[in-house]
């Protein structure tokens, strides 16, 4: 076999085992919930399986002051297996609700325990959380968003920077139980993830809506069941890359 043969083979095998990054496709996985109990109004302490796959988890708080005190905001804390997340964005609506987002990139996997400080001023306090794989790991998310009114029915975050390939996830507090979320029908609409609210009856509301990403921004729209007082906060989260492999060899004569 002469040399040049022998290169060309050589090549050909190259060709075949090239690496070629391309988009991965982020997903979610089950979410759950908790509520602080009455006695230690603004801290809890539960247990949330983290997908061995994940590499990204999202952590919703949904706080209430039901005295009139205040919020002294930014003074939550969350842990997952030990390990602090990082605020991203907090939004208060001024009067009595605050909606906080927290993230924690390359998680411990497993059941973790999800420990959860509120923002002094909270008096009862409401939090889910989901597992996401596929999330890059620099340069995760696209601009955070907040909103948060009184006396409303559109609970809506509109024009969130986005971009096709993301996932936006939108973390919503409601002041009572007895008002409900629900998907604005709207096309596209978002997708509801959590809805779960404080038992007792000073009560605050949780949820958690998801939607795809688009260019260059989305409209995240929730209807409340009745007039509500919230708040909310949202991002756009970027995809990371996968790295695949060409399988096919040309054969040079």
């Amino acid at each position: 076999m002469s040399l040049l043969h022998c290169l060309r083979i050589l090549l050909a095998i190259s060709a075949g085992l090239w690496v070629i990054p391309a988009d991965a496709a982020i997903t979610l996985g089950t979410a759950s919930s908790a509520e602080a109990a009455v006695g230690t109004p603004n801290t809890l302490s539960y247990s949330h399986v983290v997908e061995a796959s994940a590499n990204a988890v999202i952590v919703c708080l949904a706080e209430r002051d039901t005295n009139a005190s205040g919020f002294t905001v930014d003074t939550a804390s969350v842990t997952i297996g030990g390990q602090a997340a990082t605020q991203l964005i907090g939004q208060f609506n001024g009067v009595s609700i605050r909606s906080v987002l927290f993230y924690k990139l390359a998680p411990p996997t497993g059941t973790q325990t999800i420990a959860v400080t509120g923002d002094t001023g909270g008096e009862r306090l409401v939090v889910a959380t989901v597992a996401l794989q596929g999330v890059a790991q620099t340069s995760t998310f696209n601009t955070a968003a907040g909103a948060g009114t009184t006396a409303v029915t559109d609970m809506d975050i509109n024009t969130l920077a986005s971009a096709v390939g993301e996932v936006a996830v939108m973390c919503g507090a409601i002041r009572t139980s007895a008002v409900t979320p629900s998907p604005d029908a709207t096309a596209p609409t978002s997708t509801e993830l959590v809805d779960v609210a404080h038992t007792d009856s000073t009560s605050v509301r949780v949820f958690m809506y998801t939607e795809s990403g688009a260019s260059t921004s989305i409209d995240m729209r929730v209807d409340a069941s009745a007039s509500a007082d919230w708040a909310g906060t949202a991002v756009s989260i970027r995809a990371g890359t996968a790295n695949t492999r060409r399988r096919e060899v040309i054969w040079l004569p």
